[in-house]
């Protein structure tokens, strides 16, 4: 009987393990704001620079962007091998070649500027 006793202990502390590991593993992945598309990890990048073409100009993660719309804020990309954004990735839903600065320049391209499946928010210039 007490064998079993510890035999539960023992299992019930491994669940409560697993379920915190689960939890802060789901908590992370919110935080940054990842979305799955096609089997690619999409996260959020804050364009912090002037150069929407130069993936230097994009921190990760996400930042109060404002109220007021001149250029773009906050972006939904991969994560290129060395780290930064993709600017070049291929955006799921669109033509084969349609990339994630494709998709940027089409959202600066509105009148008034309006969001897409890329671009999450504006700031001012």
């Amino acid at each position: 009987m007490k064998k079993l006793n510890i035999n539960i202990k023992t299992f019930a502390l491994s669940l409560l393990v697993t379920g915190l590991a689960i939890g802060f593993s789901a908590f992370k992945n919110a935080e940054k704001n990842v979305v799955i598309r096609n089997g690619v990890a999409f996260a959020s990048w804050n364009f912090s620079g002037t150069d929407i073409e130069d993936p230097g100009d994009y921190d990760s993660g996400t930042t109060y962007c404002g109220i007021v719309k001149e250029t773009v804020c906050i972006v939904n990309a991969p994560t290129a091998a060395g780290g930064g954004i993709d600017l070049n990735a291929i955006v799921p839903g669109f033509t084969p070649t349609t990339t994630v600065l494709d998709r940027i320049n089409a959202a600066l391209a509105t009148i008034p500027l309006t969001t897409n499946e890329t671009v999450l928010s504006f700031r001012e210039q």
